[in-house]
């Protein structure tokens, strides 16, 4: 990238992330395979609760395909033998080389009301519609002991450090900050009435928006509101896109993504 490059990036709030992974790719770890099946033949206890209980029984560290099982957050950039030694050294990187780096938590509004400010986006630009969610009975609820457990298994200090960061720049801000919120909220109650108010199944959705499915929970998606103007469809469509990279790529690339060679 050029030098002048501003790097913004988002992750998710660690404890319902790790739920969320745990039940998506259950079948595609093999530290959470094997404790899906230890838990089979026990009453009253999830697989979540037996790994958490005992996360040493299962994790193995030399198994890359188990670097979503601890710390999943810091798996994609770090190497599991460098935790330790180089993690202090990484987050004065991330503070340096990142212009903003959001956190899905309560304060996620804010999050975007700095990021606007980063852009220059107005609130039109930044309302959005949750994708991506799972449906209400996939839902693991978390009790105290569980989050704790959660906490302890993911004790990098990511997301800690991401927000200790986040209130420097809310308070760089000013008291204007909370103003911008409540108009930002106003937009995102109109796309709201962009989609249907219900869960679509997927298997009635169009390809477009479509969401991706796992074998272990279901996903919801949207049906975009009827009886729409022309106009309206073009704004209403754009959130619940399945893959809206794919939708800029190709106003900003000249061709398809699919059109690239990915060897």
């Amino acid at each position: 990238m050029p030098p002048n490059t501003m790097h913004i990036a988002i992750i998710c709030e660690p404890l319902r992330t790790f739920e969320s992974i745990f039940s998506c790719y259950i079948s595609n770890v093999p530290s959470f395979t094997l404790t899906r099946k230890a838990a089979e033949g026990l009453e009253n206890k999830s697989a979540l609760s037996g790994f958490l209980e005992s996360p040493e029984s299962f994790w193995d560290p030399k198994d890359n395909a188990n670097g979503l099982a601890k710390n999943p957050m810091s798996f994609d950039g770090l190497h599991s033998q460098q935790w330790n030694s180089l993690w202090l050294t990484n987050l004065s990187k991330l503070e340096v080389n990142f212009k903003l780096v959001m956190i899905t938590t309560e304060h996620f509004y804010e999050f975007l009301v700095l990021l606007g400010a980063v852009l220059d986006l107005i609130p039109q630009d930044l309302a959005y519609i949750h994708l991506n969610t799972c449906a209400p009975q996939d839902v693991v609820q978390l009790d105290d002991i569980t989050k704790a457990r959660i906490r302890a298994l993911n004790s990098l200090g990511l997301c800690f450090f991401l927000l200790q960061l986040f209130w420097e720049k809310a308070e760089q801000y000013g008291h204007g900050l909370r103003m911008e919120v409540a108009l930002l909220r106003s937009h995102m109650r109109g796309s709201q009435c962009c989609v249907a108010r219900r869960g679509e199944p997927p298997g009635e959705r169009q390809n477009l928006v479509r969401p991706w499915q796992t074998d272990t929970v279901t996903i919801r998606g949207y049906q975009v509101q009827r009886n729409l103007t022309q106009q309206e469809q073009g704004f209403c469509v754009q959130p619940v896109l399945r893959q809206y990279h794919a939708h800029l790529y190709l106003p900003q690339q000249g061709r398809d993504m699919r059109a690239l060679n990915t060897h």
